[in-house]
């Protein structure tokens, strides 16, 4: 005779638990006390976590696989009362269930993100975080204005999801993302809801679109040094497409930044391999058992040395830039890399990353047709005018189309001290970097004095 389930023992039944998603672990876990018990003490890893705030509405999106994910959008109705619909795996609305409900959507986002999210076995791999304003401004003089918005904004939720949970650490979180627009006073508040034992990264990040492709073909990253906030941190630039003088945009920005730079290619195309081949230094074999070839060498700048490292496996080609003053920073990021690793790509090799990971990057820029209302991470390069702007965003828009289509998915409707002029991006990540002090003081002087 086979045994049921209350027959199973503890083990047995967390066993089964281990194997369901997070939704059949959730209404198992509503189902009496002691299958809460067994839910509760079972581990449970969540790929991804996005929340994106735009005034009062909320998108919460659990990826739990490769498109494998629960979206529910809240926002208020004409009636006043908040409309919550909900998709499992699809983005079109032909597939939702609706709801509504007389409490605000602030209070429905944090039961959700609560109630499933905010346990002791819960382990999110990446919270990514997406508000409205803050450096995002067409007049450098709103920008004062737009982020004190923002950081209230960013603080009342924190607030009140503290005060919801009753907790002051509210989820276990290995890497918090947040949108090219906030700042690192910012990402502090939504730091403060995270468990600082399991957060191992932060990263801002911005998808730069393009109309010639849709996936990405390279990423600038910049870091900060270790200790400013314990843990790796910086911004990831993910371009669509080779933007003019990429190249020294990306050796000011790291002849800028308190870390150092990291410029990767998607692939060893043409423009890769002419940067490779434009490098005068002699190829060497770095470290034993790594089988990295590199190119090694600097150029003066009014601010001493500037070190630049270009590295190739078979994985791929990158290139670190780093100031001489910097390279203690740059040795102690490093120190954490896995000893003889041939891959310094991360998310862009397909071969050593995570697929869920790898998929999720190649596929950020199909927001703009699946989700256009919730497109904060998505630009198209501050320096264009507004008309080109649309432009681009048109463009990609009808290359996702067809691209969806296609695959029968459904849609909703001189030297680097010389080289000063970056666009406007570029401005803005080099300004926010080197001025965090100076920003600090600023924000202090709004909230407390």
């Amino acid at each position: 005779m086979a045994a049921s389930w209350s027959d199973l023992s503890t083990e047995l039944k967390q066993n089964v638990v281990g194997k369901l998603d997070l939704m059949s672990r959730h209404s198992l876990r509503s189902t009496s006390r002691l299958n809460r018990f067994v839910v509760d003490f079972t581990d449970c890893f969540v790929p991804r976590v996005r929340v994106s705030v735009k005034d009062s509405e909320f998108l919460i999106m659990i990826h739990m696989g490769i498109d494998k994910f629960l979206r529910i959008e809240m926002w208020i109705g004409s009636q006043g009362k908040t409309i919550i619909r909900k998709l499992q795996n699809s983005y079109d609305a032909k597939d939702a269930t609706e709801k509504v409900l007389p409490s605000t959507p602030r209070y429905n986002a944090a039961q959700i993100l609560c109630g499933l999210l905010s346990r002791e076995k819960t382990l999110i791999g990446v919270m990514e975080w997406e508000f409205e304003g803050g450096i995002d401004v067409e007049k450098q003089e709103q920008e004062l204005s737009s982020i004190k918005r923002t950081f209230s904004k960013i603080i009342i939720l924190r607030d009140y999801l503290q005060k919801y949970s009753q907790k002051d650490y509210i989820f276990r979180v290995n890497k918090l993302m947040t949108s090219w627009n906030l700042t690192f006073e910012m990402e502090a508040y939504l730091r403060d809801m995270l468990n600082p034992e399991n957060l191992k990264k932060i990263e801002r990040i911005d998808v730069r679109l393009s109309k010639s492709s849709v996936t990405p073909v390279c990423s600038v990253d910049t870091y900060v040094p270790l200790s400013v906030l314990g843990r790796p941190a910086g911004t990831n630039t993910v371009f669509h497409d080779y933007i003019p003088n990429f190249y020294k945009n990306f050796l000011c920005l790291s002849k800028n930044s308190p870390g150092f730079g990291v410029l990767r290619f998607a692939k060893f195309d043409e423009t890769a391999k002419k940067l490779w081949n434009s490098v005068e230094a002699p190829v060497e074999k770095w470290k034993d058992g790594t089988d990295i070839y590199r190119r090694l060498y600097h150029m003066k700048t009014s601010d001493g040395k500037l070190f630049i490292v270009h590295e190739r496996s078979a994985c791929g080609y990158w290139v670190y830039s780093v100031m001489e003053a910097n390279l203690e920073v740059f040795d102690e990021y490093d120190r954490l890399n896995p000893r003889n690793s041939p891959c310094r790509l991360d998310w862009l090799c397909k071969r050593c990353t995570d697929p869920f990971e790898y998929n999720h990057y190649q596929n950020m820029g199909r927001r703009i047709v699946r989700e256009p209302k919730w497109t904060v991470t998505l630009t198209s390069g501050s320096e264009l005018d507004s008309a080109k702007h649309e432009e681009v965003w048109e463009a990609c828009r009808k290359r996702y189309e067809k691209e969806e289509s296609s695959e029968d998915v459904t849609i909703e409707s001189d030297d680097v001290t010389n080289f000063m002029k970056l666009d406007r991006s570029f401005q803005k990540w080099a300004i926010l970097i080197t001025s965090l002090a100076f920003l600090t003081f600023i924000l202090y002087s709004i909230f407390f004095m």
